[in-house]
């Protein structure tokens, strides 16, 4: 083999993992089903939608939830890169929908009227978004959650003040830069996605960029921190490169599983 041939064989292998990162794994969508012990019902959880425009991945995604029989659906945040009330949104309607803010959704600078016009477009679908506050999610249960913690805008204290000591609390973070301050709060499960899992993951190395400005991560799936369960989603877009690499997007269903 020449060297001419040899170049050229190389400079394909960037190009192919580039095409199959952009055409197949960014939009190769994963339903993944976890169980927890003791949920009072199945619960849908989305996370890092980043939407700039819709496209054929999200009127997918639309179908799939709209189609579920589950009732409930959690969104950790960054929803969007350009703001707009997009038709795939419709999905929603027919949920009962609880999201959190993420840094993407502030926005560079945090203009507030990109937060204004949010804010007005999930009114629109009936979503309740928690920012620094609890709801009631089902009988003894309770719903927190946080501002985006990347940005420093969750307020702990102000989520969990005013929960009876006799409910179970989910509580709902756009990252894993909380799990430091969980502890003293013990919510029955804590969620959280911002990682993408690295988006773009190197072979027997994993990620090398989890955007994470303090603390640490915990393990893709289901895992115990400080003796709280923690779910970590790798979420749905992408964002700076429309690439995905050995963390294809997944939308997540937590099963309850009687005790």
């Amino acid at each position: 083999m020449n060297d001419t041939l040899l170049g050229i064989l190389l400079s394909l292998i960037p190009i192919s993992l580039i095409i199959y990162s952009y055409f197949f794994e960014r939009t190769r969508l994963r339903v993944v089903e976890y169980e927890i012990e003791g949920l009072p019902e199945d619960i849908i959880v989305i996370s890092d939608l980043h939407m700039k425009r819709e496209e054929r991945f999200h009127r997918r995604l639309g179908i799939l939830i709209s189609a579920s029989s589950v009732k409930t659906l959690f969104c950790l945040g960054d929803t969007f890169e350009n703001v707009a009330d997009y038709p795939y949104f419709k999905c929603f309607d027919d949920k009962r929908c609880f999201f959190v803010l993420g840094n993407n959704d502030h926005g560079p600078g945090s203009i507030p009227e990109r937060m204004k016009e949010i804010l007005e477009i999930f009114e629109r679908h009936s979503i309740k978004v928690l920012i620094n506050e609890h709801r009631e999610l089902f009988p003894g249960w309770t719903i927190a959650g946080v501002d985006d913690p990347h940005k420093f805008r969750d307020d702990i204290d102000a989520a969990f003040k005013g929960i009876d000591e006799e409910e179970k609390c989910i509580f709902l973070s756009h990252s894993p830069e909380i799990l430091d301050d969980i502890g003293e709060y013990s919510p029955f499960l804590l969620l959280y996605g911002h990682t993408h899992g690295g988006q773009i993951r190197i072979p027997l190395i994993g990620s090398i960029f989890n955007n994470i400005r303090r603390g640490k991560i915990t393990k893709r799936g289901i895992s115990t921190y400080k003796g709280v369960q923690v779910m970590h989603t790798w979420g749905l877009g992408t964002t700076l490169f429309p690439l995905r690499f050995m963390s294809p997007p997944e939308l997540i269903i937590l099963r309850s599983k009687r005790i």
